[in-house]
């Protein structure tokens, strides 16, 4: 670790270092999503093909002939497992863009800046996130009652910061069994705030000052994948955000955006 006013080549050394294990990282991480895409487009071609052969299966069965013997509980699962592994690939996917995007800042360098209404990047991201098995039914009962506003951003990374905070809010319901998610809108000065707050019996005993931090081990603070993602995407459009904790109480994330001038 540097100290104060250390050596400028020492520095600058580890600033080439750290570029360069990101290089790596994105690399690998590239490479591995493309393996999944091959997955994906497996899965789908066998899907439009195994509702077929399950049924010709069914036929053969009913006419006593001579077919192994595959159990009705399994034949069950077997028509719900590839949709099962599609939801598990584009969860993974999800993991991997947020990754590639956080590594590589370049990524999310010259992209379009738009006007986005806060309740329209809500709800498509509600909508399109990847969610596994049940999933979905934890998070059922959230609101959007509050006052809309927009902003100048981008409606797909916005989209993943949001990915970002419901995996964190199902992370937070699945540990504390039991919560939900309250949204509210407030305005300051120059400034819009959204509030997102999980409530239940959280069990995070730590502090939160490092949450936002590159390198920080997020499954200390029971936060998830993204959280610095999410600092910097909102840092880059002009903005903020920033978390409070209360022990047994909520987690409370406040996204600042700058007022449309």
């Amino acid at each position: 670790m540097l100290k104060k006013g250390g050596n400028a080549k020492q520095k600058n050394k580890l600033g080439l270092i750290d570029s360069y294990i990101e290089e790596v990282n994105a690399d690998m991480t590239h490479d591995l999503q493309m393996s999944f895409v091959i997955a994906q487009s497996g899965i789908s071609g066998v899907k439009d093909y195994l509702p077929q052969l399950i049924k010709i299966y069914q036929e053969a069965e009913k006419h006593n002939l001579n077919t192994p013997k595959i159990y009705p509980q399994h034949l069950k699962s077997l028509a719900k497992a590839l949709e099962e592994v599609k939801k598990e690939v584009c969860f993974i996917n999800y993991y991997i863009d947020i990754l590639l995007m956080d590594l590589c800042e370049s990524i999310t360098k010259d992209i379009p800046i738009e006007i986005c209404s806060i309740k329209e990047c809500i709800n498509q991201a509600f909508q399109q996130y990847p969610y596994r098995s049940d999933e979905q039914s934890l998070i059922m009962h959230y609101s959007l009652d509050f006052s809309d506003f927009t902003f100048k951003g981008n409606k797909r990374l916005m989209k993943y910061v949001f990915f970002c905070l419901i995996r964190n809010a199902i992370k937070q319901i699945k540990q504390t069994d039991g919560g939900n998610i309250k949204f509210s809108s407030r305005k300051e000065g120059n400034y819009s705030y959204l509030t997102l707050k999980y409530t239940g019996l959280i069990k995070c005993q730590k502090k939160f000052k490092r949450i936002f931090s590159k390198f920080c081990p997020f499954s200390t603070y029971n936060i998830g994948l993204g959280s610095h993602f999410c600092h910097r995407i909102m840092r880059n459009i002009g903005g903020d955000i920033t978390c409070k904790f209360k022990k047994n109480k909520y987690i409370l994330f406040d996204l600042c955006f700058p007022h449309i001038i």
